[in-house]
């Protein structure tokens, strides 16, 4: 007979509900909400998450992406005054210049103000290189990219980037 592993930072004694590694139960939202081991994920999200917040995830989970000089670019982040900028500073160098116009610091986008935060950034991070990638296969069949995913102590937190990588 298997058993769910328990966080041993609970000593509830309660098995750890998780996801990616990230323990629900250490977030004050849910502690508030839940007894330790009863997190229920459709009855936090109608509780604590609107209509409006999980679209706005889902758009960077799966963005849309605009085309601009032979490049492929995330709509959300898109200025044609700066990628041009990037085109000449990298003198025409399409992989280049996406790399550095589709650079996404999820430290820009949610509010990281514990380690548990971080750490679920972290994850999500993971699981949006995945979706970018799904994203831009689905978009561009006829093309290869390189969805890169990076939680250095060099970055400014969990940082996500893609660029055209040639056949």
């Amino acid at each position: 007979m298997s058993r769910k592993a328990v966080d041993p930072v609970m000593d509830h004694g309660v098995p750890a509900i998780s996801w990616m590694g990230v323990n629900f139960d250490r977030f004050a939202e849910v502690q508030e909400m839940f007894y330790p081991g009863e997190f229920e994920l459709r009855t936090f999200l109608k509780a604590r998450v609107s209509a409006s917040d999980a679209i706005s995830v889902a758009a960077l989970l799966w963005p849309e992406f605009r085309d601009y000089r032979d490049g492929v670019f995330l709509s959300s982040l898109f200025d044609q005054a700066g990628v041009d900028r990037w085109f000449e500073q990298y003198q025409s160098a399409v992989s280049a210049v996406e790399a550095s116009c589709n650079h996404l610091h999820l430290w820009d986008a949610f509010s990281a103000q514990t380690e548990q935060d971080r750490t679920a950034l972290s994850a999500l991070g993971a699981v949006m290189q995945r979706t970018w990638s799904s994203a831009l296969t689905s978009a561009y069949s006829d093309r290869r990219f390189e969805v890169r995913f990076s939680d250095e102590p060099t970055e400014y937190g969990p940082t996500l980037t893609f660029f055209s990588v040639d056949s």
